[in-house]
């Protein structure tokens, strides 16, 4: 290529889907999130975000369209800027084919992590996780040992932004890791499989021509990670999903039991959810239910005050007078107010003395 074609090429020559998908991303959040639509854009939101229950009900378009929504102007700045600046570069490195395949790719393989584990998510985080790991495959690659990609400035960055975003993924509740990490994994197999590292005298180089074997390993991979989330038992929020149909169904043993199977799943959880579920269930007067679900809230770390009270009233219903003592005790001991609970918290040790008799 000459200097003049050189100087002739447009970023839209050199990089038009990172291009693409930038404005894609602004313009739908501007749908979405900004009222351009209305009522409908909330709607439009609702159907294209991940979902573990929407997989399971086939919707598998949802793992395409949620990398182009987002949850808020600073996800959406934030995404878009790294997006800027990583994308572009790696585009024009490999071409737009190559970069289209790792992108999809790991965004994919990062919403099936995410459907296992989350209730819903949206980003493109995922993918964007995918670019870093080709980025640092790349520098790798090149540099010949993770101690010389280590040394390198810009390498090195990649690398720190990578820790740091994991460790405010495990810190902070709602941010995605499962989709930080499978679009990592994801992007860093489909780059190895499309430009796998030369050996012998070229090593230090990557090959134009992918791997035929590598590439149906990656495939295979991402269809199996497909079923797994398709079919999976451990996501909570399908669990208890699962439950409040049972409820309404009326089977109250089996809705008690699921609840429970949530309930020991470690990872994954909001202890909101059972508080919202919770609360519908006790208006409805299914009070076994809604025992469940309220302790399930406190056992996740919901020692608000709503929560408490209506665990005490729930106890009540269900005439289960140990259980409420040993509750208001404990509220008691924090030192948050009994919201009226007082005169039934001292009936209820005047009930205990008399039964020690």
């Amino acid at each position: 290529m000459g200097f003049e074609d050189q100087v002739r090429r447009s970023p839209l020559d050199d990089y038009p889907l990172s291009i693409g998908l930038l404005i894609a991303c602004a313009a739908i959040f501007g749908v979405t999130d900004l009222g351009l639509m209305g009522e409908r854009g909330a709607s439009l939101k609702e159907w294209g975000m991940n979902s573990g229950a929407g997989l399971e009900r086939g919707e598998y378009w949802r793992l395409v369209t949620s990398m182009f929504l987002h949850g808020g102007v600073v996800h959406i700045l934030l995404n878009g800027w790294v997006l800027w600046q990583l994308c572009p570069p790696l585009e024009r490195d490999i071409g737009t084919a190559r970069f289209a395949a790792i992108w999809f790719g790991a965004g994919i393989a990062g919403s099936l992590a995410s459907s296992c584990i989350d209730a819903a998510s949206v980003g493109a985080s995922g993918a964007i996780f995918g670019v870093l790991a080709t980025w640092l495959r790349v520098f790798r690659v090149r540099r010949g040992s993770w101690r010389a990609t280590i040394a390198d400035p810009i390498a090195k960055q990649f690398l720190l932004w990578t820790v740091l975003n994991l460790v405010l993924g495990f810190t902070i509740p709602r941010i995605s890791n499962a989709a930080h990490i499978g679009g990592m994994v994801g992007g860093w197999m489909i780059s190895a499989a499309l430009m796998p590292a030369l050996k012998g005298f070229e090593r230090g180089r990557m090959s134009s021509k992918p791997s035929i074997p590598k590439l149906a390993v990656a495939i295979a991979l991402l269809v199996v990670a497909g079923v797994v989330a398709r079919f999976n038992t451990w996501n909570s929020h399908i669990l208890l999903r699962k439950a409040v149909e049972a409820a309404e169904a009326g089977r109250t043993a089996e809705a008690v039991e699921l609840v429970g199977k949530a309930k020991r799943i470690p990872f994954g959880q909001i202890a909101e959810e059972y508080a919202f579920l919770g609360e519908g269930q006790k208006l409805k007067g299914r009070w076994e239910v809604a025992e469940a679900l309220f302790r399930g809230a406190e056992e996740k770390g919901d020692d608000s005050p709503d929560t408490a009270d209506n665990l005490a009233l729930v106890y009540q219903k269900l005439g289960k007078k140990v259980e409420l003592l040993a509750h208001l005790r404990k509220w008691k001991e924090r030192g948050a107010p009994l919201k009226g609970w007082e005169a039934e918290l001292a009936a209820l040790e005047e009930w205990e003395k008399r039964e020690k008799k």
